[in-house]
């Protein structure tokens, strides 16, 4: 222990005996780590992790599109094809819902608009999160298609309204006149529609009642397969319900974050690349920067081993130094991928990633950037320690007094030439 912090001490010596090496290595390290630690923080809550919920990978969006029709819109179904998607071999599991933007919620001041969404009864049971508070509707909920008066906050919304009280569960509210009772608050991240609040639901029998759908597809089916399905499915319903499809509609099968990120993904990737490479450029500098340095001491590390010290303790010395500069590029890096994240998500446009997506410095990301860190001092202070902690010392010795050599040299003819310069010349008549 008396060892390692004689080392520390030592290496913080030169570290401020040579602060331009040492603030040109420290900011490539931090510059390369901050920026690969915050680009690698938004692709791994944006196309990794971005949605909390169960087997999101094969969750789905159907997308229909026509000549007839500018853009594109999502599936919706009525009651009799909502039942038929249910049943379409290539899907594990559906759920459908009502977007209701309109509702009201009576306070004892003034009334609050509320985002409200009816929801089939699965639909918690699809998701698999578990409530934060209480639970989510089941189907019991709505037996017989008969929904319950019973509803589930969102997080933010709980928070805002309620102040995040915990005895909110089997309270009553009014919305739009009706009473539900409050049996649940689904987690912050769980923000699906972006509602305030979520309420159980079923398609109507009125054949023009429409809810959208969204599926799950079963395990090791492909979004082709899917798609070719449910255009045979739609097909079907062309005769019945034109409005909604028309005789030209496609339907292509899509992941959640497709429809959502597009070619922006493309894009957070080519970033990553170009951080990364940074991150490359840095260590390289890096490495350089320790090669020159050490190739300087050369004549220091002569003088140590002629006095005694060994290989071992040369080779350590000058790892701490490098791993010690690793660490302080690091942890710099750390503070600037922080500061990275945060202005990486205020650029992103708001509806360019998930709403779900939890966007921050994560310790999966951290470690990243410390085994980077200490692979860095390692990986490239090994090199320069083990070629130099062998110094040639009879080569440097030779050389050093060549050069005193030639020092004395140069004296010596200028002490010839001030000789010379003090006796009188002789005269040539």
């Amino acid at each position: 222990m008396l060892a390692l912090l004689q080392d520390l001490r030592f290496a913080l010596r030169q570290i401020f005996k040579n602060p331009t090496y040492a603030a040109v290595a420290v900011l490539s390290l931090a510059f390369g780590i901050g920026a690969t630690t915050s680009v690698f923080s938004v692709i791994h809550g944006v196309l990794i992790n971005p949605y909390p919920y169960k087997n999101s990978d094969r969750m789905a969006h159907v997308e229909l599109t026509s000549k007839e029709r500018s853009g594109f819109s999502l599936i919706t179904v009525n009651r009799a094809e909502w039942r038929e998607l249910l049943q379409a071999r290539s899907i594990e599991d559906a759920f459908a819902v009502r977007n209701d933007f309109s509702q009201t919620l009576a306070t004892n001041d003034l009334p609050v608009s509320v985002i409200a969404t009816h929801n089939t009864p699965n639909f918690f049971t699809f998701m698999g999160v578990p409530a934060l508070l209480g639970r989510g509707f089941t189907e019991a909920d709505a037996p017989n298609d008969v929904p319950q008066p019973v509803a589930v906050l969102s997080y933010l919304f709980w928070q805002r309204q309620f102040g995040g009280r915990t005895d909110i569960l089997g309270k009553t509210i009014e919305i739009s006149q009706k009473t539900y009772t409050v049996i649940g608050v689904v987690p912050r991240r769980f923000t699906w529609s972006d509602a305030d609040i979520y309420l159980p639901g079923v398609p109507s029998a009125d054949p023009a009642e429409h809810w959208l759908a969204f599926i799950r597809l079963k395990p090791g089916v492909t979004y082709a397969q899917a798609t070719a399905e449910l255009q045979t499915m739609i097909g079907h319903w062309i005769p019945t319900d034109s409005f909604y499809y028309p005789k030209d509609v496609r339907a292509r099968v899509m992941s959640l974050n497709e429809q959502i990120l597009g070619q922006f993904q493309g894009t957070l990737i080519l970033l990553f690349g170009a951080v990364a490479l940074l991150l490359v450029i840095g260590c390289a500098n890096v490495s350089i920067l320790l090669l020159a340095r050490g190739t300087a001491r050369q004549h220091e590390l002569a003088v140590r081993a002629s006095i005694g010290a060994t290989r071992s303790r040369i080779v350590r010395q000058l790892l701490t130094e490098s791993v010690l500069l690793s660490m302080i590029g690091a942890s710099l890096g750390i503070g600037l991928a922080y500061g990275g994240v945060s202005l990486i998500t205020a650029w992103l446009p708001l509806q360019s990633f998930p709403h779900e997506a939890a966007i921050a410095v994560s310790l999966p990301v951290l470690l990243f950037t410390v085994v980077t860190s200490l692979l860095t001092g390692v990986l490239f202070g090994i090199a320069p320690a083990l070629q130099l902690s062998r110094p040639q010392i009879g080569q440097m010795m030779a050389q050093s007094a060549s050069n005193r050599l030639d020092g004395s040299s140069g004296g010596s003819r200028t002490r010839a030439v001030s000789s010379l310069a003090r006796w009188p010349l002789p005269c040539c008549c």
